[in-house]
């Protein structure tokens, strides 16, 4: 009798163990979207707003070398704006890395540029007082979110999916 209640005790320790493993599992995914989102936000929220004209747009490829000298080709797309600051006519760059070579992937961030800030467009942009780096007004809500928000999901998608496994498992109810 306590033989067995010994046994059922080990495998409901298992299950919790396992649980709590998934679940930290699944936080990774939320994390990095929600600690991208904060990165952003703590970024441009010291850079100033000016006007700026959308001049060119293109689509770089970039190749990086993993681990084990491993090479993986990942894809950017980089906006090129016309600024006035300070009385100087410069140029600042909105860089966004895609970390993938996808094409649909691409293309639909492309589009979305051409849609929200076609090339000759006068746009908003917070642009960066140390660097060359800018960014459009509402920029990354309508480019960065969609990637922060799907990590999240797959992360919650991933705790539901664990937990349905763990409680669904054949002799789980013993």
């Amino acid at each position: 009798m306590n033989d067995n209640r010994a046994k059922r005790n080990d495998k409901r320790t298992k299950r919790r163990a396992g649980i709590i493993g998934l679940s930290l599992l699944a936080l990774i995914p939320l994390g990095l979207g929600l600690g991208s989102a904060m990165q952003h936000y703590r970024a441009i929220s010291h850079w100033p707003t000016i006007s700026g004209t959308v001049i060119a747009r293109e689509i770089l490829d970039r190749q990086s070398v993993g681990y084990r000298c491993s090479s993986a080709i990942s894809q950017s797309i980089r906006d090129i704006y016309r600024i006035d600051r300070n009385g100087r006519e410069q140029v600042c760059y909105w860089e966004e890395p895609l970390a993938t070579a996808i094409k649909s992937w691409t293309e639909a961030r492309f589009a979305t540029r051409e849609h929200y800030w076609p090339i000759g467009e006068n746009v908003t942009l917070y642009a960066d007082h140390d660097s060359d780096h800018c960014e459009p007004d509402q920029g990354w809500e309508r480019t960065g979110l969609v990637t922060s928000l799907l990590l999240g999901l797959a992360g919650i998608a991933l705790l539901g999916v664990a937990v349905w496994i763990l409680v669904t498992k054949p002799g789980s109810d013993e």
